[in-house]
């Protein structure tokens, strides 16, 4: 019951970023350098991988607001090994996107919590892909990817309360973050991409869960 509140709490928080319609600002020159961290959870742990790239181009995929309102909301609490909390509200239409999200992570050799605003919501039935722009970052200390401010944090699930048996929801065992310029993760690495399959999911256990929704019925206070 405590587990409960506490995600009820953190979720209210969360709505509270406010609703608005995404910016995004041209760089500075010609040239962007594009970084990217993969994290791949293996066992307990997670291992590290940076891309990095220069472009000559200064543009970049925007995906197109979609038609449907989608409401995308969780929470994930690892159970054993590398302390993951991962909690997200938000929603998205025509509009815009509005809400937020939150990640903690607490390892031997690093760790870092981090505030969020949506920067783009990818879904396809059940399975989807939420990615934040880094808004605040509270603390990071240890052996983590150098982030700031401005970066992204993208990630994959999988709702199952939507028909498929007794299934537990899932995440992808494959987290990323985006420099600040770099092209949308969730428009490269979509729902059912390789890059969020190849490694596999964890199942989200109670009182954690996933709910992507299409066109829901939004209470006014959203």
């Amino acid at each position: 019951m405590k587990n409960l509140i506490l995600i009820a709490s953190i979720l209210s928080v969360l709505v509270l970023l406010g609703c608005s319609k995404d910016e995004f600002h041209d760089p500075v020159s010609d040239e962007v350098e594009n970084t990217y961290y993969i994290l791949d959870q293996q066992d307990d742990a997670y291992n590290w991988t940076e891309i990095s790239s220069r472009m000559d181009n200064n543009t970049f995929t925007i995906p197109e607001p979609t038609i449907d309102r989608l409401l995308f909301k969780g929470a994930y609490m690892s159970e054993e090994g590398t302390s993951t909390n991962l909690s997200w509200n938000a929603m998205c239409d025509e509009t815009g996107m509005c809400g937020g999200a939150e990640v903690k992570q607490e390892t031997s050799t690093y760790g870092y919590h981090f505030v969020m605003c949506p920067a783009a919501m990818v879904a396809e039935e059940n399975n989807a892909v939420f990615e934040g722009t880094i808004i605040e970052v509270i603390y990071k200390w240890g052996e983590v990817p150098n982030f700031d401010v401005n970066w992204r944090f993208c990630f994959n699930v999988i709702d199952n309360a939507n028909g498929t048996g007794f299934e537990h929801d899932k995440i992808s065992k494959t987290m990323m973050f985006g420099s600040p310029m770099s092209p949308l993760m969730s428009s490269i690495y979509p729902p059912n991409h390789s890059i969020w399959t190849n490694k596999g999911y964890v199942e989200v256990m109670p009182p954690g869960f996933v709910e992507v929704s299409h066109n829901p019925e939004i209470p006014v206070d959203f």
